[in-house]
């Protein structure tokens, strides 16, 4: 099993980078994990989000925003720099927190897919069934309708296209998915109505 640290988290942001997209930065029901060591902001545990030996539907909500660039040199640009001290040496001086996206984790695109696919796995297997997954993804890369291929066994409940730069032909997209599977409150629901015996009217 994973160390015992927020044991009582039920969100996880899987990729958690420098925590960005988040205005909060500590919660205890949040439990953020990344593979980088090097991140400004130190993660809860330094984790790989697809072989995290959490045990089977820990999770309520999982947040996933993994690279979407590959090929990249760790300190070799401003995407690929996830410390502020060296950031601000060669890039950006002054900045607090490094917008760093993993550009140098993969390689190839192959490689990008391959860990895309373990994550997905993982996710499966420590999401409850009524919980939620939420993703980033941009297509500078890889095509939404190739990621959402390999997200074949989830829901897709809400999908936002965002376009943050004008000229740009690629767009940001977030999504909200859930495991596509009856819901079992419901069938429960539906299995005792089924269960019941009708009472003859002249007992009513």
């Amino acid at each position: 099993m994973t160390e015992p640290v927020k044991e009582s988290a039920t969100i996880l942001d899987a990729t958690a980078g420098n925590r960005m997209m988040w205005r909060t930065k500590e919660d205890s029901r949040i439990l953020w994990i990344d593979i980088e060591p090097d991140l400004t902001i130190t993660p809860d545990i330094l984790l790989d989000c697809t072989d995290t030996k959490f045990e089977e539907k820990r999770f309520n909500l999982i947040v996933f925003d993994p690279p979407h660039i590959v090929g990249g040199r760790k300190y070799g640009s401003v995407f690929s720099t996830p410390n502020m001290t060296e950031q601000g040496k060669k890039w950006r001086p002054g900045r607090s927190v490094p917008a760093y996206y993993g550009s140098d984790k993969y390689q190839t695109r192959n490689e990008l897919l391959s860990f895309i696919t373990k994550a997905e796995k993982e996710f499966y297997r420590i999401l409850s069934d009524n919980g939620v997954l939420f993703i980033k993804w941009n297509e500078v890369t890889i095509p939404l309708e190739e990621i959402l291929g390999i997200f074949s066994k989830w829901k897709i409940m809400i999908k936002i296209p965002v376009k943050k730069i004008k000229n740009e032909d690629t767009f940001t997209y977030w999504l909200l998915l859930m495991k596509d599977i009856a819901n079992p409150l419901i069938s429960e629901s539906i299995n005792i109505i089924r269960s019941e015996t009708i009472k003859p009217l002249e007992n009513w």
